[in-house]
């Protein structure tokens, strides 16, 4: 092979890999945007986050020791944060809210909103909501969060019963 076509077929392969190599960098960058948040909550609570999950703008994270839930979403420059620790904690639901649809033969219902609802012991404490989707701030369409609320609903349940 001469120089030439060794050099071409280096510039052909760098012109493949960089995108993927910035691409990587980037959502490295922006998970560490929702992360850090989400972890410095959990430190100044004394808990270390031991299983969490991101998505979009938002994560969840559980310190399994402590019991302790941390919630963290970006939306429409405000920042949400929720902590509850799951001992005070009785009942975890899912709420999920559908647009229903004016056509009668339409079956399909979008659905619209996705939340935990965590139910305090002391009913006199209202309930603690954990919004994992609202059609309105996070986009017209779902990327996994419907599992993802499911599988963190489940998560919680079983601490809740094992205490």
């Amino acid at each position: 092979m001469d120089l030439g076509t060794t050099i071409t077929a280096v510039l052909i392969a760098a012109a493949c890999v960089i995108p993927f190599v910035i691409m990587n960098k980037l959502n490295a960058r922006r998970e560490r945007k929702i992360l850090d948040p989400l972890f410095n909550q959990a430190q100044k609570h004394d808990s270390t986050i031991s299983r969490y999950d991101i998505w979009n703008n938002a994560a969840v994270g559980i310190d399994n020791r402590t019991g302790m839930v941390f919630f963290f979403k970006k939306s429409a420059g405000t920042d949400i944060f929720r902590k509850v620790d799951l001992s005070e904690i009785r009942k975890c639901r899912l709420i999920q809210v559908t647009k229903t649809s004016v056509d009668e033969q339409d079956n399909f219902k979008p659905v619209v909103k996705l939340e935990l609802v965590l139910e305090h012991q002391d009913t006199s404490k209202a309930d603690t909501i954990l919004e994992f989707y609202n059609a309105d701030l996070d986009g017209g369409s779902l990327t996994g969060e419907l599992q993802l609320v499911d599988k963190w609903r489940q998560l919680i349940d079983k601490k809740i019963a094992s205490k």
